[in-house]
């Protein structure tokens, strides 16, 4: 399961950051795209977040993007990814991908709530 999303622009709008997300083993997985007026200077980043990294996982329904916050716990998260986000980075959804975003927020929900496999339980 994956879904693409849009990151809100940098410099002003002349960069825009675009993604996929999915899941890989216990992680989610990040896959952004840089592009200076969307077509020059495409750079590609990816980066992996342990669920349990975040504090909240919110999902919201608007006019013509949808929208994923993810809050993490620590601002290490937000630094790794490119753009300036005060203390969530949001994912917006096209409409159309509402229920393929709905599914996603909720087993990201649910694995952020399970028990890694790498850590003992307490």
């Amino acid at each position: 399961m994956y879904i693409k999303y849009k990151l809100p622009d940098m410099n002003a709008g002349f960069t825009e950051v675009q993604g996929a997300a999915w899941f890989e083993d216990e992680f989610l997985v990040l896959e952004i795209e840089t592009a200076l007026l969307g077509e020059f200077g495409k750079e590609h980043k990816t980066v992996k977040i342990e669920p349990s990294a975040l504090a909240s996982i919110v999902f919201e329904r608007k006019l013509i993007r949808d929208r994923i916050i993810l809050r993490p716990k620590k601002r290490d998260l937000l630094d790794a990814v490119p753009g300036d986000h005060l203390a969530e980075l949001i994912l917006k959804t096209r409409r159309a991908d509402r229920a393929a975003a709905e599914e996603f927020v909720v087993e990201l929900r649910a694995r952020q709530r399970a028990p890694s496999p790498n850590r003992p339980e307490e």
